[in-house]
């Protein structure tokens, strides 16, 4: 069966279920129980992620998101978890990984969602800075973009009160939408 497979950190942990609901009947929908965490340990998860699909060749569309681990600052030297070059040379080895790994799979990216001004660990500049390295690296490689940091920009009251950075559920259902709907159009771009 056509299977897509998510990947990316507790964001994308939270609007799973409703992706699979949003593609119920069509298509089999797997990820991760984990969180995707930094670029590099999505980097090295990958050869234990690909066995969630049945098969390699079953995987039609990966959808994927890595951002906010990377920008977190919690180091007592106050710098991002990876410094703009590191995130890039992730991202180019994850897209490599998973064309060698899903050869007939769709790449799609998230960019990573922005966070409550309040929460001290992630600022939103970061988030931003790296989401244009994210859009020059994916444009580089022909991998469209979901953009998500957009729709919640533009809600934040789908941000949740009580952490600061993830979304509520119904801000997870909208997500859900926009990942289908971000698959649908990568798919049909494949088939044109």
């Amino acid at each position: 069966m056509d299977t897509i497979l998510l990947l990316g950190d507790s964001i994308r942990m939270f609007y799973a279920k409703y992706v699979e609901q949003e593609f119920a009947g069509r298509m089999k929908v797997v990820w991760p129980n984990e969180n995707g965490r930094f670029s590099l340990y999505t980097l090295r998860c990958l050869f234990e992620w690909e066995k969630l699909a049945d098969s390699p060749q079953d995987v039609v569309a990966v959808h994927w998101n890595n951002g906010l681990w990377d920008v977190t600052r919690r180091t007592m030297d106050g710098e991002c978890l990876a410094s703009p070059e590191e995130y890039r040379r992730n991202l180019e080895r994850i897209i490599f990984e998973l064309r060698a790994r899903f050869p007939r799979a769709k790449i799609v990216f998230a960019t990573t969602t922005c966070v409550n001004p309040k929460l001290p660990t992630v600022k939103n500049e970061d988030v931003d800075a790296y989401n244009a390295v994210a859009l020059e690296v994916m444009a580089r490689h022909g991998v469209p973009i979901d953009d998500l940091h957009a729709v919640m920009a533009a809600h934040p009251e789908y941000i949740r009160e009580d952490d600061l950075i993830h979304e509520t559920d119904e801000g997870a259902r909208v997500l859900a939408r926009c990942v289908r709907e971000s698959i649908e159009r990568a798919l049909d771009e494949r088939s044109e």
